[in-house]
């Protein structure tokens, strides 16, 4: 059978791990440290409409701040690793695409290291990682994972739940696909014009196998 998308490239928190728990938590550890607002539950509804740039300025940090704040938050995540879940099914939906044949592939800010011990056993079943993306810096790792591969943009996919993974899909020329559990919300991805709306993690392999 011939698919359309021979290479399937994922985000990881918020799209593969539920971290977004973890992530509220860390970020107001940091807080003090940076000098940026504390957020409570309520802030975290909020800004699931936010992209990057409005979250920054409704936090306020400024941009000059971020790559060490990612740092930051990188050694953290290493750290705790262990106390970060994966969404249901991911196991069985990276397992199904290697039925398919589907390469896998994960592009993120977080640190490869992290995410492997994070992902455990199903750390083997990614072909690819390409970490530690700066803020706005996921469309050259997704370039590079294409030429790693040898694969052309058309064949891949970028699977991912904020706003600025559709923009970097878009950048790098290759279609995007938007999970509907992750740290945006629904209106504000939809906004983008992704080219999926994956409803559950099953959701992923079935639409991308008949696609």
């Amino acid at each position: 059978m011939s698919l359309r998308y021979r290479l399937a490239i994922f985000d990881f928190d918020g799209t593969l791990a539920d971290s977004g728990p973890w992530l509220l938590g860390v970020m107001n550890e940091l807080a003090p440290r940076f000098g940026f607002k504390v957020l409570n539950r309520a802030d975290h509804e909020a800004v699931r409409g936010f992209n990057s740039a409005q979250f920054m300025e409704y936090i306020n940090l400024p941009a000059w701040k971020m790559p060490a704040l990612l740092t930051a938050v990188r050694k953290l995540a290493k750290r705790d690793a262990h106390l970060i879940p994966l969404h249901a099914g991911t196991a069985k939906m990276l397992s199904d695409l290697k039925a398919m044949n589907v390469g896998t592939a994960i592009v993120s800010s977080n640190a490869a290291d992290a995410i492997s011990a994070a992902l455990k056993d199903s750390a083997e079943k990614i072909d690819h990682y390409c970490c530690g993306a700066s803020m706005f810096g996921k469309a050259s790792k997704l370039r590079q994972v294409l030429r790693r591969t040898g694969i052309p943009a058309s064949e891949a996919i970028y699977i991912g739940d904020e706003i600025r993974d559709g923009v970097a899909a878009r950048k790098a020329g290759m279609a995007f696909g938007a999970v509907s559990w992750g740290y945006n919300n629904i209106e504000a991805l939809k906004a983008e014009n992704p080219d999926f709306l994956f409803a559950s993690m099953d959701n992923i392999a079935e639409r991308l196998k008949s696609a």
